[in-house]
């Protein structure tokens, strides 16, 4: 599961790229944006100064923009109408929403950079330029207000009762702090999400990923093109919802989540085979191959994390996404997704089959002229 704001939003999410919540179910960007929250907000809460990888920005550079910025917003443009890429994201959803004027669409995402390149297919592109708003499941603003906010339903994982096991804590305590430095001594004064992506930030490190060379989302690609369209953009959940829903997950959650993180990120047989395995789950949700990622998702470290959070953000997905078709009027929207919400017989768009909507799989633009 965004022009400065989105950009930093891009270099944070390139640090979770290992964090399965945040790519399958979890909100865009999260974790970042809480860590930057809690630093934006100071106080002791900001434990966990992870450093965030990808486009620096440079101050003086024309219009704001580093000319290393220039050049791969160039190679983006150039690489989407190429459609270049082992990956092309071109499975779209029609939804049939009862009250609703217009064909709404639904496309599967992953929300963090990665290694293996992906194109938007002429289809998702279309669908872009169709629908008079694209709404995904967040939009950070970077506000300090929204800093506040998060910090606010963040509470540090030390405060978590009854608290993690010992034996956890002390495999914790020594492993960020070989791996991320002193810094990472204060990890209990850090939110449960901040933890969570320390350990994503040391499984790449001990998997010898260089970051720099991370390629943008599918979430940031279709972000860029709406843009570059003059789309609108719109969040289906606000970012302190999203934070809190999975800053509540209770303590066992936590400690089985944690422990297996940290079973990978200290296992260096692992690592190879956990990279490949995010190869293999990207293509197939850009494939809408559901059962395949249901099959990975199950196998996930944080397959107890999602299984506790997902129930409760599906529904307000769901709500959020027929409320906005209901009052698009004659347009489109398209409503860009994590893959298990889409894939996951329990997940949003398996609610909205229930609740009589009509969904067709792999389907065209309806009037790409006309957005409806």
């Amino acid at each position: 599961m965004f022009r400065a704001s989105a950009r930093l939003a891009l270099a944070l999410a390139q640090t979770l790229v290992l964090a399965l919540v945040v790519i399958l179910a979890g909100p865009a960007l999260l974790p970042g944006i809480g860590e930057t929250a809690a630093r934006e907000a100071g106080g002791d809460e900001a434990a966990l100064t992870l450093e965030p990888a990808g486009e620096k920005q440079e101050a003086g550079s024309k219009g704001g923009q580093s000319k290393d910025v220039q050049s791969k917003d160039a190679q983006r443009k150039d690489a989407q109408r190429k459609g270049d890429g082992p990956m092309t994201a071109d499975h779209l959803i029609c939804l049939r929403i009862p009250g609703a004027a217009a064909t709404h669409y639904v496309v599967a995402s992953y929300h963090v950079g990665w290694r293996l390149p992906v194109a938007l297919g002429p289809r998702l592109r279309r669908a872009i330029e169709s629908s008079a708003v694209i709404a995904f499941e967040s939009l950070a603003t970077g506000t300090s207000l929204e800093a506040q906010a998060v910090r606010q339903v963040s509470p540090p994982i030390g405060r978590l009762e009854p608290g993690l096991s010992r034996d956890l804590t002390a495999r914790l305590d020594q492993a960020l702090v070989a791996g991320l430095g002193e810094q990472a001594r204060r990890w209990q004064q850090s939110s449960p999400l901040q933890v969570y992506t320390a350990l994503a930030q040391l499984t790449m490190k001990a998997a010898k990923v260089d970051r720099s060379t991370l390629r943008p989302s599918l979430d940031e690609w279709i972000r860029q093109y709406a843009i570059d369209h003059g789309r609108a953009l719109a969040s289906l959940e606000s970012l302190t919802f999203q934070v809190r829903v999975f800053n509540e997950a209770p303590t066992a959650v936590w400690e089985d989540t944690l422990g297996r993180m940290l079973s990978t990120a200290t296992c260096e047989a692992c690592q190879g085979e956990h990279l490949s395995v995010l190869d293999n789950l990207f293509q197939h949700i850009v494939a809408g191959d559901w059962p395949e990622v249901n099959a990975i998702a199950a196998r996930a470290e944080d397959g107890a994390l999602i299984r506790q959070t997902s129930p409760r953000r599906d529904p307000e997905i769901a709500a959020a996404m027929v409320r906005r078709a209901r009052d698009a009027g004659p347009r489109s929207e398209l409503y860009v997704l994590g893959g298990i919400h889409v894939a996951d017989p329990e997940g949003t768009v398996a609610l909205l089959r229930r609740q009589g909507v009509g969904v067709e799989e792999g389907c065209e633009v309806r009037h790409p002229a006309s957005g409806g």
